[in-house]
């Protein structure tokens, strides 16, 4: 298991840098299973520019890897 993270850190860009600029403080040290999860529960997906089908659509990607 690796803490959020450093499992968002592990995204292609720009992926990993818009993921890094959304992540609340807080939830960056909590341990998660995978990659889809971190990208889950980093932040809220609709309080960011990119918005929910952005990152809805990166977390089907990542569930088929």
């Amino acid at each position: 298991m690796k803490t959020i993270k450093e499992w968002l850190t592990e995204l292609d860009e720009p992926y990993r840098t818009q993921a890094l600029n959304n992540l609340y403080d807080d939830n960056g040290d909590y341990y998660v299973d995978d990659i889809s999860l971190a990208v889950s529960a980093a932040f809220v997906w609709s309080r960011n520019e990119q918005g929910v089908d952005y990152w809805a659509d990166l977390a089907v990607k990542l569930n088929k890897r």
